[in-house]
């Protein structure tokens, strides 16, 4: 197996008042420059070993709906819990290197199709663990994968100069979006 995969932590409804411990929710995927700053916080459950923690460069994907959203994980969501509705996909570190391209190819039509084939249930569709693990994704050739790789890190140098220039447009007009 390329991969070890677990489910985030089921939360009690007591837990899930507000509290100190940042977690990692579905509608959360959607945003790819999300930090920890942004996300709700819960009590932690009593018993802590309950808690399913992501680490940089683990895949998380949504269990449960009609589309499927992954996130790769950066080091700012290093260490945090993970909500019940996730899946935590962990690489081997021989393939760490393909997070990128399968949570590309997760996002993608192909992959989006791929994944809804396996969903049950008609209110709101589930992906099952077992059904997870036994996905064919297709790996393309080294090239493309560092294609990708380099789209990304663009994506995100852009993604930073457009937070800098919205820093010093505050700093120097006081002008907030």
């Amino acid at each position: 197996s390329l991969v070890a995969i677990c489910r985030g932590v089921h939360l009690s409804q007591s837990s899930q008042a507000e509290g100190d411990m940042p977690i990692i929710r579905v509608a959360d995927l959607s945003n790819q420059n999300i930090s920890s700053d942004d996300l709700r916080k819960v009590a932690p459950p009593s018993d802590k070993r309950q808690i399913n923690y992501c680490r940089t460069g683990d895949i998380l994907l949504s269990r449960i709906g009609s589309t499927l959203k992954a996130l790769l994980v950066n080091e700012n969501l290093n260490g945090i819990a993970v909500d019940q509705s996730i899946y935590i996909i962990r690489l081997k570190s021989e393939y760490h290197h393909l997070g990128q391209y399968i949570v590309e190819y997760f996002r993608s039509s192909i992959g989006q199709t791929l994944l809804s084939s396996y969903l049950i249930g008609a209110g709101m569709p589930n992906l099952r663990l077992d059904d997870l693990k036994n996905l064919e994704i297709p790996i393309p050739e080294k090239i493309v994968i560092e294609l990708i790789s380099s789209i990304q890190h663009v994506e995100n140098e852009l993604i930073d100069r457009i937070e800098k220039t919205r820093l010093l447009r505050t700093k120097l007009f006081g002008i907030y979006d």
